[in-house]
């Protein structure tokens, strides 16, 4: 994997993410009275929706200041499916079409798409340490990728690679130089290939907690990747809702990666996690989530949030009056 060449992205990464930050100047009128809003959302493909409700959400969330969706995935390798109507070539069967329903809703409302790959949440752990099982996880990603541009292009404005290093899959330096070749090589593809587009990574920082590790100590050990793959975008997400750590510790683990991030020329973003109902437990409440808004606002890092139509969004009938509940509170506390 170490010995794999990299292709020099044709576009900088400085100019690349001037033109996909996300947008805090809309954020900040309507939020005017808080800098810590979010900008950004994820989107699952098992949310099947109606293109006219998805619309729907892409323009309430635009109300708020979010203008960029991150699609989670795009294919689905432990059940061999396809949330598009990929070629019958890459040999997946079809899932549903949420990607043409995404793409469709986002050239309606002026959404960005950052377009999911291939997520493996059975597959990827099981062989983060087997370089074969990896170049094979890289050329269908790859393949998966000029599929979607082929097209989606004009929609997509960044690919999302959704394996989220976790902290067992870099504690060593072999684990994380293996980590760090295959994902420097299929950025290195992405950034040379399909329109030259940026990249991102969502990695786990909770993951550190099963081994008694801080959220700084797992940031120590991510330097090791940020400054070898190329990766435009560094995501970093509490996937423990917002209560891992305190407040104060998540911004000093965002003070340390912006400094690596800042370094090779990437961009550092925030993922707070915000559960359905009907998801991991008792959903986050606004007000749980407000110290940690705005201390990971004081670091200057954008937010994003997993996952808007689960939190926010009034379009569905499941729990909708706790979702249009959490949205009012949101509103209110911006304001």
């Amino acid at each position: 994997m170490a010995r794999w060449i990299r292709v020099v992205a044709a576009l900088s990464a400085v100019t690349i993410l001037s033109f996909l930050a996300p947008n805090t100047a809309v954020a900040a009128e309507k939020c005017a009275t808080k800098a810590s809003t979010f900008s950004g959302t994820f989107w699952s493909p098992y949310d099947d929706w109606s293109v006219g409700d998805m619309e729907s959400t892409f323009r309430e969330q635009a109300s708020v200041g979010i203008h960029s969706t991150i699609v989670v995935w795009s294919v689905h390798l432990d059940a061999n499916n396809a949330a598009y109507p990929s070629s019958a070539g890459l040999g997946y069967s079809r899932f549903n079409d949420s990607i043409p329903k995404l793409v469709e809703a986002a050239r309606a409302t002026g959404q960005k798409l950052w377009m999911g790959l291939i997520v493996a949440p059975d597959g990827f752990p099981t062989h983060h340490k087997d370089t074969a099982w990896l170049g094979a996880f890289v050329k269908r990603s790859e393949a998966v990728a000029h599929d979607l541009n082929a097209r989606y292009g004009d929609t997509i404005a960044g690919w999302y690679v959704p394996t989220e290093p976790a902290y067992a899959d870099i504690d060593t330096a072999s684990k994380a130089r293996t980590y760090a070749g295959w994902l420097g090589h299929l950025t290195a593809y992405l950034h040379s290939h399909d329109g030259n587009k940026p990249v991102m990574v969502s990695p786990t920082m909770p993951s550190a907690i099963y081994t008694g590790a801080s959220a700084t100590q797992y940031v120590q050990l991510l330097k090791r990747l940020i400054v070898s793959t190329k990766v435009d975008v560094w995501n970093l997400q509490d996937g423990f809702r917002m209560t891992a750590w305190s407040p104060t510790q998540e911004a000093a683990a965002l003070v340390l990666a912006k400094k690596y991030t800042r370094a090779v020329g990437s961009a550092l973003w925030a993922s707070v996690y915000t559960p359905p109902r009907d998801g991991d437990g008792t959903p986050v409440s606004v007000a749980q989530m407000a110290p940690y808004l705005d201390a990971i606002s004081a670091t200057g890092t954008p937010l994003t949030q997993w996952t808007y139509n689960d939190y926010f969004s009034g379009t569905q009938a499941t729990d909708q009056a706790l979702r249009v509940g959490n949205l009012a509170a949101y509103r209110a506390w911006c304001s």
